[in-house]
């Protein structure tokens, strides 16, 4: 399996309210989103990832969640999506960026319900550093031609990086 890169869409000056991929290529089996960001929120937010505009309570999200100090699991039903990770804010250093992935196979499938699988890794070089493996369910079979990445609080910052790739199979 080759990874191909759609589209990378890189966050400007002032910020973002959301990343979207629109209009995604029906035409491979999975889809890999890569995370590079941080927010204009005070400190760490979670940040949530939404299939074709569907920010209805239908996702399932389970998570196992460390901080360097701690460990904690959990589960929810946001309204916003799949969570994907708490991405720091500007009470953390200015130059760090946490670091995420969410894998979505058979997006073009419509038999088929949605699992993602997420993982995490943030920090700040002070007390605290977040790290997560995640799964989300999101039981509708309609194929996946949008992606919407939003965080809960503030905006997505300037220099965020988030990259689309679909597979190609051999």
């Amino acid at each position: 399996m080759t990874m191909n890169l759609v589209e990378t869409i890189t966050v400007g000056a002032g910020g973002s309210a959301n990343v979207e991929f629109v209009s995604i290529p029906q035409d491979s089996s999975d889809l890999l989103v890569l995370v590079s960001a941080r927010l204009t929120a005070t400190t760490f937010y979670p940040v949530y990832l939404s299939l074709n505009g569907d920010t209805t309570t239908l996702y399932n999200n389970y998570w196992l969640r460390g901080n360097g100090t701690s460990v904690d699991h959990g589960g929810n039903n946001p309204a916003l999506g799949s969570f994907i990770g708490q991405y720091p804010g500007t009470a953390q250093l200015a130059s760090a960026f946490a670091n995420g992935s969410v894998f979505i196979p058979n997006y073009v499938s419509a038999t088929r319900t949605k699992v993602l699988s997420t993982t995490y890794v943030g920090e700040d070089n002070q007390t605290l550093a977040y790290q997560q493996l995640g799964s989300s369910r999101y039981p509708v079979t309609n194929p996946i031609t949008s992606l919407k990445i939003t965080p809960l609080s503030g905006l997505l910052a300037e220099g965020t990086s988030i990259s689309l790739y679909k597979t190609t199979q051999p």
